[in-house]
């Protein structure tokens, strides 16, 4: 019996010796692993948030697009982003104080780069082109037949009315590029549409 705790305690010891020594096998790591693996060193290193800003552009759209569209109509733009992070507007067709997210009847296209910029503390709305302007527009597209080739230009400005909310004035061109010669006046406003208050 003596030589069966003998074989025992034996066996033990080394089954606990071995464990020992595997327990302490790489344990010991240099500085330069213990540093790039500590959680202080991870959150350093993560990368800031991007503050998004830039220069808004000059849009616009051929005059097609109103000429397929009733007078007195209300057109609610929303803002997307284009590919080469262009900001643009797609136009819906109100529906009383409703419109279809899904079928913009206006999509406006990159024209040229404006003077108004975005960024901190600028909101992105929608913006609402209400049925007077829509009439002032097509009455200065004029005929179709007469003159064919005219562009619809929104410009970006900010509104003076709501700090931090951008509008948009509108133009009618010979060209889809925005210069002070062929426009020389706005005649319509495009306005954001803010939360109102209660």
């Amino acid at each position: 019996m003596s030589n069966y705790f003998n074989r025992s305690n034996l066996a033990l010891l080394l089954l606990v010796g071995v464990l020992l020594a595997s327990c302490n096998n790489g344990t010991k790591k240099d500085d330069d692993t213990a540093t790039t693996n500590s959680p202080a060193s991870t959150a350093t290193s993560a990368p800031k948030g991007a503050v998004l800003s830039g220069t808004l552009d000059n849009l616009y759209v051929k005059r097609i697009a109103f000429d397929s569209i009733g007078n007195g109509s209300k057109i609610v733009f929303s803002h997307t982003i284009a590919p080469g992070s262009k900001i643009l507007l797609d136009g819906f067709k109100s529906q009383g104080n409703d419109f279809n997210p899904k079928t913009p009847v206006i999509q406006l296209q990159y024209s040229s780069v404006s003077s108004t910029s975005y960024g901190p503390g600028v909101y992105f709305t929608n913006v609402v082109l209400d049925a007077n302007n829509f009439n002032a527009i097509k009455t200065a597209l004029g005929d179709s037949a007469t003159s064919p080739n005219k562009f619809v230009i929104f410009k970006p400005k900010a509104d003076n009315t709501y700090t931090g909310f951008i509008k948009y004035e509108i133009f009618v061109s010979p060209t889809s590029s925005f210069t002070a010669e062929a426009t020389a006046a706005a005649i319509a406003d495009a306005n954001p549409s803010p939360p109102k208050a209660s």
